[in-house]
């Protein structure tokens, strides 16, 4: 089961991380969607092509994260620190999911917005399983 969970969680960053790339590079499909914003349509930030390559990096190395936590790979700077890491990447999700009060998350006031929508309906559900799944990683170590 854990190698399971891991290979679909890793694939999941994966991916995530080359849609982010994508961004980066200048694409435009799903942007409009990507970033929170208010009711008069003004995005709550602008990320720039560097920032947008930082998270796409940090999702990368979770998606590695996800291979050493099972165990399919093995590399050892990252073997002492794994468990560790995988308890602090399912509370980065947990945190995530519950949100910041305002634009995302299951505490969003803001809920009538294009990317409040696809956040209520795809991205708090799958930060939620990301949270658990990862966990159960992390507690089946």
């Amino acid at each position: 089961m854990v190698i399971t969970l891991s290979v679909i969680n890793a694939l999941v960053f994966f991916l995530i991380s080359a849609i982010h790339i994508y961004w980066a590079l200048g694409g435009k499909w799903g942007a409009a969607y990507a970033i929170p914003g208010n009711m008069k349509g003004q995005l709550s930030f602008q990320p720039g092509a560097l920032a947008t390559l930082t998270v796409a990096f940090g999702l990368m190395v979770f998606s590695f994260l996800m291979l050493t936590g099972s165990g399919l790979v093995s590399f050892s700077p990252i073997d002492r620190f794994k468990d560790t890491a995988l308890y602090i990447v399912s509370g980065i999700f947990l945190v995530r999911a519950i949100g910041e009060f305002r634009y995302v998350g299951l505490t969003k006031k803001i809920r009538n917005t294009a990317f409040a929508l696809l956040d209520t309906r795809y991205y708090t559900p799958l930060c939620l399983w990301l949270f658990a799944s990862i966990l159960f990683i992390a507690v089946k170590n």
